[in-house]
């Protein structure tokens, strides 16, 4: 009896799998068609359509790729980091750059945009023991369920894939297990599906291929990445709001070139004349002539396209205001805006960015931790975030330059060469290691040249050519002596406090001395009063 009523919920949870992703898939798949240009097109009537709908059957002013592609392109991780757990950032850039997930990145951000919808899945390597692997997979072909008590537990997910030879499989995720059902290949897609329209019927060419204990008991290893989820447990398409208005651009877009058509060959008319026997035909080489004196001939008017282009820049100004997309992005003519007003034309595409950025970071976050406890078996210490690109539209001229109006506050370097040049932690230490370095060299061939410590040194234990050498290593000093010498910060406390200021930059010429006074100054002399 138990095994009955376990082999049945085995079979609704089969039939969950089935009939999600199976009724979700005309969405997703109308919503991708439209991100790729394969747009269905709207005619006015039967008789348009009759008569032109052939012309224009592959037909689209495609702006469904650029209201997604203006966010995408400024949705770039750059790296990781930890507050408490620095070799657990270190080992999320080895699992990002092994798994080359700045290709998956793309992917996943551009399908959750279009689809409403993306996922990732996180799994041990079958070809690398020991070693997650992360990979993304399109909503077509995943779904997932969360608990009605609390929308942000997922109880479960499945997934469908197909084989060369046409064999379907479907994994179904579960806290405890994994299932792996299989259809043999050369069933009718129809069977497949059969179950949705029946779903007290479970396709007898199902099969229970395999079922294994979850590697990490209570863990889904499929993560959910939402697009604009208001509250919902799955996200809403980027292209929901665009689809008609893109409809209206390509029926005018459709109406133009009909217009331009025959207004570029215009319709002639004779009144009169008689009929000559092949008809009134216009061509390059044929003259219309008639013995007829009262005959009269003329053409229709010019057709007006400016109302139909007009009609065109309203529903792309509409776009750009329900997307938040730059108008700049969507007109082909136009001055583009720069400093201020580039700002202000972007900022709303910008904070539309910053919160994806808190949204999909949630996600990444959550598939990185889990990731490195597939490889080390414990989570970090403290969660490992995505380091993402500003999504501001820089000019390196003027952040150059505000970078140095604030350096002159103090602010130290590291601190402008990652928020105004954008340079990640690493290239930052690279660049301290470098100027290190360069410092180092710098004194000791100043001690070198001298020959001697400076004046007030001789209680230094160290000679020159001590110190010399100890800025000289590149490795860390280890217990016999070996390794990388002192930094400049270690060789200035050697020396007494009267050599290092004087050698401290900036000290000296900061530092006021005794018995002077300011010059004068040339505006108080200019007004009438003494100095």
């Amino acid at each position: 009896m138990a095994t009955a009523a376990a082999e049945m919920v085995k079979q609704n949870w089969l039939k969950w799998a089935i009939t999600s992703i199976a009724d979700a898939q005309e969405d997703y798949q109308r919503f991708e068609d439209y991100y790729i240009g394969e747009h269905k097109l709207e005619f006015a009537t039967d008789r348009w359509k009759d008569v032109f709908g052939t012309v224009f059957e592959a037909f689209a002013d495609n702006w469904c790729q650029v209201v997604v592609d203006s966010v995408v392109h400024r949705m770039e991780i750059d790296g990781w980091r930890s507050e408490d757990d620095d070799d657990a950032a270190k080992l999320a850039e080895d699992i990002w750059d092994r798994n080359t997930l700045e290709v998956e990145e793309d992917d996943l951000h551009t399908q959750t945009l279009v689809k409403g919808d993306g996922y990732l899945i996180c799994q041990e390597d079958p070809d690398n023991e020991g070693q997650a692997q992360i990979f993304y997979n399109d909503a077509l072909n995943v779904s997932v369920q969360y608990n009605p008590a609390n929308r942000r537990k997922m109880i479960r997910a499945a997934k469908s894939y197909s084989e060369a030879n046409g064999t379907k499989w479907m994994v179904i995720y579960l806290p405890d297990t994994v299932q792996k059902w299989q259809v043999p290949s050369g069933t009718p897609e129809e069977l497949v599906l059969a179950v949705a329209e029946a779903l007290e019927i479970l396709p007898g060419n199902w099969i229970l291929r395999d079922e294994f204990d979850n590697p990490s008991p209570g863990v889904i290893p499929v993560f959910h990445f939402r697009n604009r989820a208001l509250g919902s447990t799955h996200g809403i398409s980027e292209l929901k709001t665009v689809i008609p208005m893109q409809n209206s651009v390509n029926k005018l877009m459709m109406d133009m070139m009909v217009g331009s058509e025959f207004g570029s060959y215009r319709q002639k008319w004779i009144a009169g004349g008689g009929q000559p026997k092949d008809g009134w035909k216009a061509g390059a080489m044929r003259i219309w002539a008639t013995t007829d004196s009262q005959a009269k001939f003329g053409e229709f008017g010019q057709i007006d396209l400016e109302p139909v282009i007009k009609g065109i820049d309203l529903v792309v100004g509409h776009i750009a205001k329900t997307t938040q997309t730059p108008l700049h992005y969507l007109r082909s003519s136009g001055d583009m805006p720069s400093g201020e007003a580039l700002k202000t034309a972007e900022s709303g595409l910008v904070k539309k960015c910053i919160a994806r950025q808190k949204q999909w970071g949630a996600a990444w976050s959550q598939a990185m931790s889990f990731a490195i406890f597939l490889e080390t078996g414990s989570y970090p210490k403290s969660p490992v975030k995505p380091v993402w690109q500003s999504p501001e539209t820089r000019h390196v001229l003027e952040q150059a330059q505000t970078a140095q109006l604030k350096s002159v506050l103090g602010i130290p370097l590291e601190v402008l060469w990652a928020e105004h040049v954008g340079y990640t932690e690493e290239e930052i230490a690279k660049f301290r290691d470098m100027n290190k370095a360069t410092a180092a060299a710098v004194l000791a061939r100043v001690i070198a040249q001298a020959g001697q410590l400076p004046p007030g040194a001789e209680q230094v234990t160290a000679t020159p050519q001590q110190l010399i050498e100890l800025l000289n290593r590149q490795v860390p000093v280890g217990p016999e002596g070996e390794g990388q010498g002192l930094d400049i910060s270690q060789v200035l406390a050697l020396l007494p406090k009267s050599i290092t200021a004087q050698t401290t930059a900036g000290e000296a010429t900061t530092k006021p001395q005794p018995n002077t006074r300011p010059p004068a100054s040339p505006t108080r002399r200019s007004t009438g009063f003494k100095d």
